[in-house]
Protein backbone atom coordinates (compact mmCIF):
# COMPACT_ATOMS: atom_id res chain seq x y z
CA UNK A 1 0.00 0.00 0.00
CA UNK A 2 1.39 3.46 -0.90
CA UNK A 3 1.91 6.28 1.55
CA UNK A 4 -0.96 8.28 0.03
CA UNK A 5 -3.36 5.38 0.41
CA UNK A 6 -2.26 4.88 4.03
CA UNK A 7 -2.65 8.60 4.77
CA UNK A 8 -6.07 8.60 3.14
CA UNK A 9 -7.18 5.58 5.15
CA UNK A 10 -5.80 6.92 8.45
CA UNK A 11 -6.95 10.56 8.00
CA UNK A 12 -10.05 12.19 9.39
CA UNK A 13 -13.30 11.78 7.53
CA UNK A 14 -16.40 13.95 7.47
CA UNK A 15 -19.16 11.81 6.05
CA UNK A 16 -17.95 10.49 2.70
CA UNK A 17 -15.15 13.09 2.48
CA UNK A 18 -11.48 12.60 3.39
CA UNK A 19 -10.23 15.71 5.15
CA UNK A 20 -6.81 17.08 4.30
CA UNK A 21 -4.15 17.62 6.92
CA UNK A 22 -4.90 20.41 9.40
CA UNK A 23 -8.62 20.38 8.58
CA UNK A 24 -10.43 19.26 11.69
CA UNK A 25 -13.96 18.14 12.38
CA UNK A 26 -14.49 21.53 14.04
CA UNK A 27 -13.64 23.24 10.75
CA UNK A 28 -16.14 21.09 8.89
CA UNK A 29 -18.89 21.58 11.48
CA UNK A 30 -18.31 25.36 11.29
CA UNK A 31 -18.63 25.21 7.50
CA UNK A 32 -21.80 23.12 7.74
CA UNK A 33 -23.28 25.51 10.33
CA UNK A 34 -22.54 28.51 8.11
CA UNK A 35 -24.02 26.82 5.05
CA UNK A 36 -27.20 25.73 6.78
CA UNK A 37 -27.79 29.09 8.48
CA UNK A 38 -27.29 30.88 5.16
CA UNK A 39 -29.80 28.57 3.49
CA UNK A 40 -32.23 29.24 6.34
CA UNK A 41 -31.75 32.99 6.03
CA UNK A 42 -32.34 32.93 2.29
CA UNK A 43 -35.48 30.83 2.78
CA UNK A 44 -36.67 33.29 5.44
CA UNK A 45 -36.21 36.24 3.08
CA UNK A 46 -38.27 34.49 0.41
CA UNK A 47 -41.03 33.62 2.88
CA UNK A 48 -41.02 36.99 4.67
CA UNK A 49 -41.30 39.13 1.51
CA UNK A 50 -45.11 38.81 1.19
CA UNK A 51 -45.48 39.62 4.91
CA UNK A 52 -43.39 42.78 4.59
CA UNK A 53 -45.27 43.85 1.45
CA UNK A 54 -48.66 43.29 3.10
CA UNK A 55 -48.17 44.37 6.70
CA UNK A 56 -45.40 46.95 6.53
CA UNK A 57 -45.98 48.50 3.12
CA UNK A 58 -49.75 47.93 2.74
CA UNK A 59 -49.53 46.58 -0.81
CA UNK A 60 -52.55 44.51 -1.93
CA UNK A 61 -51.89 40.81 -2.56
CA UNK A 62 -52.90 40.99 -6.24
CA UNK A 63 -50.07 43.49 -6.92
CA UNK A 64 -47.34 41.71 -4.93
CA UNK A 65 -46.25 39.34 -7.70
CA UNK A 66 -45.59 42.21 -10.10
CA UNK A 67 -43.77 44.22 -7.46
CA UNK A 68 -41.67 41.25 -6.33
CA UNK A 69 -40.77 40.44 -9.95
CA UNK A 70 -39.80 44.06 -10.58
CA UNK A 71 -37.67 44.12 -7.41
CA UNK A 72 -35.81 40.97 -8.44
CA UNK A 73 -35.35 42.25 -12.01
CA UNK A 74 -33.93 45.61 -10.93
CA UNK A 75 -31.73 43.96 -8.30
CA UNK A 76 -30.21 41.77 -11.02
CA UNK A 77 -29.75 44.71 -13.41
CA UNK A 78 -28.10 46.75 -10.65
CA UNK A 79 -25.75 43.89 -9.77
CA UNK A 80 -24.77 43.37 -13.39
CA UNK A 81 -24.05 47.08 -13.86
CA UNK A 82 -22.11 47.39 -10.63
CA UNK A 83 -20.10 44.24 -11.27
CA UNK A 84 -19.39 45.38 -14.82
CA UNK A 85 -18.31 48.89 -13.85
CA UNK A 86 -16.51 48.08 -10.62
CA UNK A 87 -15.44 44.55 -11.44
CA UNK A 88 -12.27 45.41 -13.34
CA UNK A 89 -11.07 47.81 -10.65
CA UNK A 90 -11.90 45.34 -7.90
CA UNK A 91 -10.11 42.49 -9.66
CA UNK A 92 -7.02 44.66 -10.12
CA UNK A 93 -7.06 45.69 -6.45
CA UNK A 94 -7.64 42.13 -5.25
CA UNK A 95 -4.85 40.73 -7.42
CA UNK A 96 -2.46 43.43 -6.20
CA UNK A 97 -3.44 42.80 -2.58
CA UNK A 98 -2.99 39.04 -2.97
CA UNK A 99 0.44 39.48 -4.55
CA UNK A 100 1.57 41.89 -1.82
CA UNK A 101 0.10 39.76 0.98
CA UNK A 102 1.68 36.63 -0.49
CA UNK A 103 5.08 38.28 -0.70
CA UNK A 104 4.90 39.67 2.84
CA UNK A 105 3.29 36.49 4.18
CA UNK A 106 5.97 34.34 2.55
CA UNK A 107 8.76 36.38 4.13
CA UNK A 108 7.00 36.24 7.50
CA UNK A 109 6.62 32.48 7.11
CA UNK A 110 10.34 32.17 6.48
CA UNK A 111 11.42 34.51 9.29
CA UNK A 112 8.78 33.99 12.02
CA UNK A 113 7.49 30.53 11.18
CA UNK A 114 4.12 29.05 10.20
CA UNK A 115 2.26 31.60 12.35
CA UNK A 116 3.77 34.53 10.41
CA UNK A 117 1.04 34.94 7.78
CA UNK A 118 -1.62 34.79 10.51
CA UNK A 119 0.21 37.64 12.25
CA UNK A 120 -0.11 39.64 9.02
CA UNK A 121 -3.85 38.94 8.82
CA UNK A 122 -4.22 39.92 12.49
CA UNK A 123 -2.46 43.23 11.88
CA UNK A 124 -4.69 43.98 8.88
CA UNK A 125 -7.79 43.08 10.93
CA UNK A 126 -6.62 45.42 13.70
CA UNK A 127 -6.19 48.22 11.16
CA UNK A 128 -9.70 47.64 9.81
CA UNK A 129 -11.07 47.61 13.38
CA UNK A 130 -9.37 50.93 14.16
CA UNK A 131 -10.74 52.44 10.94
CA UNK A 132 -14.24 51.23 11.82
CA UNK A 133 -13.98 52.79 15.29
CA UNK A 134 -12.82 56.10 13.79
CA UNK A 135 -15.72 56.08 11.33
CA UNK A 136 -18.18 55.25 14.10
CA UNK A 137 -16.88 58.12 16.25
CA UNK A 138 -16.77 60.58 13.35
CA UNK A 139 -20.27 59.74 12.07
CA UNK A 140 -22.42 58.40 14.92
CA UNK A 141 -25.72 56.77 14.05
CA UNK A 142 -28.98 58.56 14.76
CA UNK A 143 -30.68 57.77 18.02
CA UNK A 144 -33.65 55.46 17.66
CA UNK A 145 -35.80 57.16 20.29
CA UNK A 146 -37.83 59.03 17.70
CA UNK A 147 -37.87 56.30 15.06
CA UNK A 148 -41.33 55.23 14.00
CA UNK A 149 -43.13 57.94 15.94
CA UNK A 150 -45.79 59.75 13.99
CA UNK A 151 -46.19 63.47 14.40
Amino acid sequence: MTDNATAKRDGLRFGPFDLTARVTHGNMWSLAFGAFTTIGLLAFVAVATPYVLTVNLGIPEDEQGTITGDLVFWAEVTQILIFGLVGVAVVCCVVTAVVVASAIGGRLFDSVGPAGPFLLVGVFNAIVLCMAIVVRIAAPAETRSGAGASS
